[in-house]
Order: C-alpha cells, then sequence, then structure tokens
C-alpha cells in the first residue's frame, strides 16, 4: 500500500500510531538492457518479438487491476463510499480502530477499538478518561469500567448490528468535507488492489460543523487508501474549525483504520459472568400527573456521581445533567423538567416546579465515559 504525508504535523501524529507507507521508487526495468549480440543480426524479428511480449504484459497486467468500487471512480470519491466500505465487512470479521486527537494539548479525545467476528460479536475497548472494555453478544451488551481506581461492571440486552462498528457515520463527514482528488495509479503489491487519494480543502463544512460545535472550518486535508473492495483502510485527516462554545480556532486529527479483515477472533471475556450479576437494577415509574419520573436503585453496583443522565420523550430531546452523588442500593433520585432544563433530587421531591408534563415515550439514559448505566423507558 502506498501512503503519501498530508501535512508536517499531520504526518509526525500519523506516524506515532502506525508506520507510514512510502511511495515505492524503484525503477522500472526497460528490457533494452539486456538485448544479446545473436538479436543485433536480425532486428526486425527481435523487435517484433519485444513488442509482442510487451503488449502481452502490458494486457496481462491491466486485467489484473479490478474496477473501481462504488463510490470511487478516476475523477474522485462520492460520499456514499462510506456505505460501500460498511457493507463490504458486514458478515466478515474485522478490527477498526477510530481515534480523535486534540492537537493543541496532545491528548486523545475519543479512543476506540472494535474487533468484530464474522457472527456478530463483538470487543469493544473505549478510552474516554477511562476505559471500558463491552462485549457484545447475541445475549446483549456487558461491559467492564475502571473509574476512579474502583472496577465496576453493567449489562443491558440490547446490542448493535456490526454495521454499527464500521465507524461509516463520521467516515461519510469526512468523505463530505473534504475535496477529496482523483485516486492514484492502483498499487498491486499487497493482497488486494488499493488506491490512494489525497484531500487539500474543505467541500462542505456542515458535517464537521454539527460535529463538533463549530461555527466554522477553516482547513482540511486528509490522506485516504481504498482497496478493491470499498473497505476504506486508512482514513487521517487534520482540519481546524472555530468552536461554538468559545469562539476559539480548534485543532483535530481522526484517524481511522481497518485491519484483519477476515483474519479476526473474538472470545467471551472471563468477567462476562460477574458483570451480569453486579450489572445495577433500577425501577423507573411516573408520578400520576406525569411530572416526576423517579428513579429506583434495587441491587448491583452503585452508579457514580458524575453520571451524566439524560431523558427524552414524544415532544423530543429533554436536555441532560450530571448527579450530584452516588446512587446506592435503596437510593431514590425523582427527576423532573423546570423552564427547560432537568432538576433532580435525592430522595422523594414534590415535584412542585415541574413545568413539563412527560408526553408519550419517556426514556431515561444514564452513561459515564462510554458506560451505559441505564438505558431504559418509564
Amino acid at each position: 500500500m502506498q501512503r503519501r504525508h498530508l501535512l508536517g504535523t499531520l504526518a509526525v501524529l500519523a506516524g506515532t500510531a502506525g508506520c507510514l507507507r512510502l511511495e515505492d521508487s524503484g525503477a522500472a526495468t526497460t528490457g533494452q538492457e539486456t538485448v544479446s549480440e545473436t538479436a543485433s543480426e536480425t532486428p526486425t524479428a527481435t523487435a517484433t518479438a519485444t513488442e509482442a511480449d510487451t503488449t502481452a504484459q502490458t494486457e496481462g497486467s491491466a486485467s489484473e487491476v479490478p474496477d473501481y468500487p462504488s463510490g470511487l471512480d478516476e475523477d474522485g470519491i462520492k460520499t456514499y463510499l462510506a456505505d460501500t466500505h460498511s457493507s463490504a465487512l458486514t458478515g466478515s470479521s474485522f478490527t477498526l480502530r477510530r481515534r480523535i486527537v486534540d492537537q493543541e494539548f496532545g491528548g486523545d479525545l475519543e479512543n476506540a477499538l472494535y474487533q468484530v467476528a464474522d457472527d456478530g460479536r463483538v470487543l469493544e475497548t473505549t478510552q474516554f478518561n477511562t476505559e471500558v472494555k463491552k462485549y457484545h453478544s447475541s445475549r446483549g451488551v456487558v461491559w467492564r469500567q475502571t473509574h476512579q481506581g474502583q472496577v465496576r461492571y453493567g449489562a443491558t440486552p440490547m446490542t448493535l448490528p456490526a454495521r454499527e462498528f464500521t465507524a461509516y457515520r463520521f467516515l461519510q463527514k469526512l468523505l463530505r468535507a473534504g475535496t477529496f482528488g482523483a485516486p492514484s495509479e492502483p498499487d498491486t503489491s499487497g493482497d488486494v488492489v488499493t488506491w490512494d487519494l489525497q484531500a487539500t480543502g474543505v467541500a462542505d463544512p456542515t458535517p464537521l460543523k454539527n460535529r463538533f460545535g463549530a461555527t466554522s472550518v477553516n482547513e482540511f486535508g486528509a490522506d485516504l487508501t481504498v482497496d478493491e473492495r470499498g473497505i476504506i483502510e486508512e482514513l487521517v485527516a487534520e482540519f481546524t474549525f472555530v468552536a461554538e462554545y468559545d469562539g476559539k480556532e480548534k485543532s483535530r486529527l481522526a484517524r481511522i483504520e481497518t485491519s484483519d479483515v477476515g483474519g479476526t477472533s473474538v472470545s467471551e471475556p472471563s468477567w462476562t459472568a460477574e458483570a451480569r450479576r453486579r450489572a445495577p437494577e433500577v425501577a423507573l415509574s411516573m408520578s400520576d400527573d406525569r411530572r416526576v419520573v423517579t428513579i429506583e436503585h434495587e441491587s448491583g453496583d452503585p452508579i457514580p456521581a458524575g453520571t451524566e443522565l439524560t431523558m427524552f420523550d414524544g415532544s423530543g430531546h429533554l436536555g441532560f445533567t450530571r448527579i450530584s452523588q452516588t446512587l446506592q442500593t435503596g437510593g431514590r433520585l425523582d427527576v423532573w423538567v423546570e423552564n427547560g432544563q432537568l432538576a433532580m433530587e435525592f430522595g422523594e421531591a414534590d415535584g412542585g416546579s415541574a413545568t413539563h408534563e412527560f408526553v408519550g415515550r419517556t426514556g431515561v439514559s444514564m452513561f459515564l465515559n462510554g458506560a451505559n448505566y441505564v438505558n431504559r423507558e418509564v
């Protein structure tokens, strides 16, 4: 596979995550250097034979290069290349890593590794301040989180299809954002044929503005490698934007790598039984006037202080807040909406300040750094 350098900063950061692929600099032989003395005696016949051999080799090489995958052509890419990538991985095993790096401070804002088996089982490792390991299977999801020196567990009966681990949504945003040029000559040196592409400017800032809460996207550059199946083997993008919350310019590096297609295996971790046993069990109930939702912790691991609480109902998303203390077994938390914001009280609340009547399906989610403690409807 080939690799082109995008920008100086990107090349340095990208190099820390793996070896860069360099373009082949070897010179091709022409055949003219090995003409024998005998050939000089019959120049016409030799020239004709050489031309025929060269033509045959050229035609043979051309036939080995497959057509472009859907979403890629001689002019560049289409955004639906992300869907081609996802479809090509569906039903196969693969490993995918996704990182977003804060280039100002050097830390990872997101760091996720997905190991997906061909039977749909997934081992997911994420690092959002704390490390969380999740095991997805037909029985749902179990997880293990190390938080403030303590190991906590959880489980949910819901799982995600393997498609959700192909990063196709984020890929769509990155592909839309950049002005990608024409692909390179195909690289046929590996097991599959690949093409390299580069983006050197902003095409559509909207996806990144929405994703990162930005008022503008000022710069965008990227290196992309895609194979004959449409699988994006690597996408490294560097971009700057002005953040909406403070008006300052931010610099980010995003990297997506796909590897071990057809060769990834997943085994059930040794801690899954303990995770199911220790998973928090909560009961949700609604007040008669539908203005207060009560969350009661019945058993299992406590839900730590700082856990984010978010709610929705038939009217849409109702906001989020963080719980101020740990919710232990036997504990109660009442939640309501007050002047457009979530309010709460540990223990029984009268809800007199509630200004919203919950309508339709009402859901409660409680999560901390990627670990979902509660994801239920009342």
